[in-house]
């Protein structure tokens, strides 16, 4: 008897999200167990998945370095989507 490896892939909007943006953009991440306002979008490793961010950029020791992997991101506002919203209303 065969056996067969399903594998199911799906468009996660999120990913794709992540994808587009550029370093720099000024984000609102919400995951799991956080969120980060006014955080800076790095870059998004589409190998592992993972977006890192600078956060708590504004204190006066200066921001660090976040990694999150994109399956614990619930929401990503960026500029482009505030503005689409509004737009929407």
């Amino acid at each position: 008897m065969a056996k067969f490896k399903v594998i199911f892939q799906y468009d996660n909007p999120i990913r794709k999200q992540l994808e587009q943006l550029k370093p720099g953009t000024e984000v609102n991440v919400e995951t799991t167990d956080n969120i980060y306002y006014e955080a800076s979008f790095e870059e998004y490793d589409e190998e592992t998945k993972e977006a890192t961010l600078q956060v708590d950029r504004f204190y006066p020791e200066g921001g660090k370095d976040l990694t999150i992997s994109s399956h614990e991101i619930i929401s990503l506002d960026t500029p482009e989507s505030k503005t689409k919203m509004e737009e929407d209303e």
